[in-house]
């Protein structure tokens, strides 16, 4: 038990770290999966449709972070 207590002490200095290499993991999982999709629609007006919508993912999640 102290050595756990002590273990989670020193680690607590290392979440920030560790959450970002988790998030950084999952969205590269994610876009690895997403991208080949994307490449399939060659026309104009489909890739300007997903432009948008990553956009709008973007704003949207910069807006809720304030």
């Amino acid at each position: 038990a102290l050595i756990a207590y002590y273990w989670f002490g020193q680690t607590m200095e290392a979440v920030p770290y560790m959450l970002a290499l988790s998030a950084a993991s999952f969205l590269y999982i994610a876009l690895a999966d997403l991208i080949p999709g994307l490449h399939r629609h060659s026309t104009l007006r489909a890739s300007l449709r997903q432009l948008l919508l990553l956009l709008a993912g973007i704003l949207t999640i910069a807006l809720l972070k304030r």
